[in-house]
């Protein structure tokens, strides 16, 4: 009886850790992202996503790492890799990514999008400043989220306002201008 008695036990203590560690995969992190060997940072800031592409191949691809690094768990291993995330990860700026977009699937280089999260609002002017792009503040109530870009270096980056409040950052997509579709 104390064999059957232990092993159950066992098992209990097995489902409550598999549990357990079911529930903080599922959880959002809240410490900032370490940035993976590749970039050669200490921690993730939204500047880096306006800064790096527009230095060129080697910043893009900096970037595009930055972001397999930011959401390893998940980066399709395919090749060459993809990765669609629509969970939250905070920066080391305080700011949070709600989410990122990588595609390898119709072009030959990647084309990638950064969804920035709402709250804390990083201010468009600030972004736009950073990215060298000319913005202006819409008019009241527009609804729509204006985008607007700058080529630099072979790249091209395009920041869009955020809907609900154009004051604010919603996305940063980047790509190389040489980019061609895949045929097949």
């Amino acid at each position: 009886m104390s064999t059957a008695m232990s092993a159950q036990g066992l098992y209990f203590k097995a489902a409550l850790l598999l549990a357990i560690l079911a529930q903080s995969a599922c959880a959002t992190s809240t410490r900032p992202v370490p940035v993976s060997d590749a970039t050669g940072e200490a921690t993730l800031a939204v500047e880096d996503f306006l800064r790096w592409p527009l230095q060129g191949p080697d910043g893009y691809d900096k970037a595009v790492a930055a972001l397999f690094g930011a959401y390893r768990a998940q980066a399709f291993s395919t090749a060459p890799p993809s990765l669609y995330a629509r969970n939250p990860v905070r920066l080391g700026d305080g700011f949070s990514l709600a989410g990122a977009q990588v595609d390898n699937q119709y072009w030959y280089r990647a084309v990638a999008s950064v969804s920035i999260a709402d709250q804390p609002c990083f201010p468009m002017d600030r972004a736009a400043k950073i990215a060298g792009i000319q913005w202006s503040p819409p008019a009241p109530a527009t609804g729509v989220g204006r985008s607007f870009s700058v080529e630099q270096n072979g790249m091209k980056l395009t920041l869009t306002e955020s809907q609900d409040n154009p004051q604010c950052l919603a996305d940063i997509s980047f790509l190389h201008l040489a980019t061609t579709r895949r045929t097949k």
